[in-house]
């Protein structure tokens, strides 16, 4: 910002006002969100808005492959020092300048405590140094972020991280405009982005928003978008005026063998839900004790019956379709009943009367985790006895190793590559929901960091290894997967899902 000039809400040229109003509008169903600041967005409604409005230093392209968005280009030579290049025309949709100091402001702002951003997580998955002082008010500042000169970003980290740029891509760290922070910051959700849509009212918890396109290069081609919201994924479903909607799990059956099965689209999930273990107590310290307890489920039949198939059997310790990930399916999360008796017989059996499957109360897991003890039951003889647990101390009791036997849990990646999950779950010190730690697995993952093309066949090859030696050791045993889907109407062709579940908009077209 230069000397004297006062910038305000969000704004069109007369002409790109005039013909906007002319443009179709693309009616996308969302679940009524909690905030539209990128820092807090963490649904697939938020995440979808945030990035029409936002454009962060990368983008991803269709494959979650890191391409570039404010920033034109990046470079670093041991992947701890990383220099971004802006646009140095970018903007921002009230005419503000978009410089580095706009995404050090976005940053600081993240790593902020008193913000209390549920996305602060992400800057210490970036290993952004500083950002860990900052965000235990140990430091005012992020040390690690240089505004070199308007145009030019440098970002110094606590080790090196070769997937920073798919980090970065997370709507979390989209450029701050100065009129978003201070004293004098509007009250009322009016997103002051830099993206290719722009949000010129104000959203005060109303159901609706439109959202504009910022630059109109051809109106045969381009189009509005205004999102209704819902209370309920049901009510969404229900909403027949909508082009795009989500669809409930319990539908999906329904829709994949009806009339309108080529307006379902269906997307792999980056999450997935699975059964842990006290690592260190008899039986499951027993490598082949784990393994048939996997083969003993029957996972088909259990999204079947639980899920009405609205869920997808996990086959692997990382999302299938994640940039890095590999074609190497878990060689023990098929269902085998033979083969998982013949392992606890060679085991010498359980050594216990019964095994004890905790969950917590209160999220649905009762149905799904009943019908994955039964199943044992069955296959073993063995009495299971269920243990539910209110959610906080469910996972005290976790985290403090005071488990008496399997347990429930759930986790998602937090940016586009099959490291995402991996890292977060088993490598490093023992993570505290899993209790593992393997040597081959963080010196794997230590040379993947430092790659100078994670994606490639180099790092391919890495994610392979971590993943032999998870099958190898199989300190959890993956159950299922979320499958991400949306309806959609007659007029709207060319819609992508993402892997956290929202839909790419900016690819949708919208017949005339």
């Amino acid at each position: 910002m230069t000397g004297g000039e006062v910038f305000t809400v969000p704004t069109l040229p007369m002409e790109t006002h005039r013909v906007a109003h002319q443009l179709p509008v693309l009616r996308v169903g969302g679940l009524t969100p909690s905030s539209l600041d990128p820092a807090f967005a963490r649904s697939e409604t938020e995440l979808e808005i945030a990035s029409l409005v936002f454009e962060p230093l990368v983008g991803l392209d269709s494959r979650g492959r890191p391409v570039p968005g404010a920033a034109v280009e990046w470079e670093t030579t041991d992947n701890v020092e990383w220099t971004f290049h802006l646009d140095p025309a970018g903007s921002f949709h009230n005419g503000e300048l978009v410089s580095a100091d706009s995404f050090i402001a976005a940053m600081e702002f993240l790593a902020d405590p008193d913000t209390a951003a549920p996305n602060a997580y992400l800057g210490l998955e970036a290993g952004i140094l500083g950002f860990e002082e900052m965000l235990r008010r140990e430091a005012d500042e992020i040390v690690g972020l240089v505004g070199v000169d308007e145009s030019t970003l440098q970002v110094t980290l606590t080790e090196p991280n070769a997937l920073l740029p798919s980090i970065l891509a997370h709507q979390a760290f989209a450029p701050r405009s100065s009129l978003a922070l201070g004293e004098d910051a509007p009250k009322s959700m009016q997103l002051i982005g830099n993206g290719s849509y722009v949000m010129l009212d104000r959203w005060d918890g109303v159901t609706t928003i439109s959202l504009t396109p910022s630059t109109i290069v051809d109106p045969a081609t381009s189009h509005r978008v205004q999102y209704v919201f819902h209370d309920s994924v049901e009510l969404m479903y229900a909403n027949k005026t909508l082009d795009i909607a989500h669809v409930p799990a319990e539908k999906m059956a329904v829709l994949r063998s009806g009339p309108l099965a080529d307006r379902l689209i269906e997307g792999s999930s980056g999450s997935y839900s699975y059964i842990g273990f006290p690592l260190d107590q008899a039986p499951f310290d027993d490598p082949d004790i784990r393994r048939a307890l996997s083969l003993a489920i029957d996972r088909e039949q259990l999204v079947a019956d639980v899920f009405n198939s609205g869920y997808a059997p996990a086959r692997g310790f990382a999302p299938a379709d994640s940039p890095g990930s590999v074609d190497l399916d878990c060689e023990f999360c098929g269902h085998n009943e033979v083969k998982a008796r013949r392992l606890v017989e060679e085991a010498g059996g359980f050594g216990v009367e019964e095994i004890e499957l905790a969950f917590n109360t209160g999220n649905g897991h009762e149905e799904w985790v009943q019908a994955v003890g039964a199943q044992w039951a069955q296959v073993f003889g063995i009495e299971v006895h269920f243990k539910p647990e209110g959610l906080a101390p469910y996972f005290e009791a976790i985290e403090a190793g005071e488990v008496a036997g399997p347990y429930r849990m759930k986790w998602s990646v937090d940016y586009a590559h099959a490291m995402s999950l991996l890292d977060s779950l088993f490598v490093g010190e023992e993570n505290a929901t899993v209790g593992y730690q393997s040597t081959a697995i963080d010196q794997a993952a230590a040379e993947l960091h430092s790659l100078n093309d994670p994606y490639g066949v180099e790092g391919s090859g890495l994610v392979s290894g971590i993943v032999k030696r998870l099958n190898q050791d199989m300190p959890i045993i993956p159950v299922f997967a979320p499958v991400h889907a949306r309806r959609l109407s007659g007029r709207v062709s060319e819609v992508q899902l993402n892997l956290d579940g929202s839909v790419r908009l900016e690819d949708a077209i919208l017949s005339r």
